[in-house]
């Protein structure tokens, strides 16, 4: 009878130590798979950075940077004045863009940042690497150029030019 009793007790035993082992090993499974679905993500947003400092990357952000060295002073002037409008600004900002010719390279990073944008949305790239990595330059290229992206989605006839650069600098972790 105890017998019986024992190969009761122990084949009940061998059968939940069975099931928490599978449960533990399924467990393990999952959390293997979303590390390495994270890891893959952050590889993505890193072969961004490596386009970033490409060369045709960086020779667009040298000549945005070039542009606007030396315009500092009159920049702030314009900003500082109480008498100065919004207007004021932008015109100056389409002025340095058109006398310059920056067309070109501004199109370089919409297109570089709208790319990034769709990467971050569909979870190709990993959001918050992507976020410390791009956003504060993305911000400062907006806010610089805003003029000029408000004209072409006006003037062109498309309200999405400049898109991906601005819901970009606008994500949030």
């Amino acid at each position: 009878m105890q017998l019986d009793r024992l190969k009761t007790w122990t084949e009940i035993l061998t059968t939940w130590i069975g099931v928490l082992s599978l449960v533990a090993a399924g467990s393990f499974g999952v959390f293997q798979y979303l590390d390495k679905k994270r890891d893959d993500r952050i590889k993505e947003t890193l072969a961004f950075l490596d386009r970033y400092n490409g060369e045709v990357m960086i020779k667009s952000r040298e000549r945005i940077a070039d542009a606007w060295r030396g315009r500092e002073g009159e920049q702030a002037r314009i900003l500082k004045d109480p008498l100065s409008s919004a207007e004021d600004f932008y015109g100056f900002t389409r002025k340095v863009i058109h006398d310059e010719n920056l067309p070109g390279q501004i199109a370089h990073l919409h297109d570089f940042y709208a790319a990034l944008y769709v990467c971050v949305e569909n979870q190709i790239c990993e959001k918050s690497v992507a976020i410390l990595l791009f956003q504060a330059d993305a911000r400062a290229y907006f806010n610089q150029h805003y003029a000029y992206i408000a004209d072409q989605r006006a003037n062109g006839g498309d309200a999405s030019i400049g898109g991906g650069l601005e819901k970009f600098y606008r994500l949030r972790n």
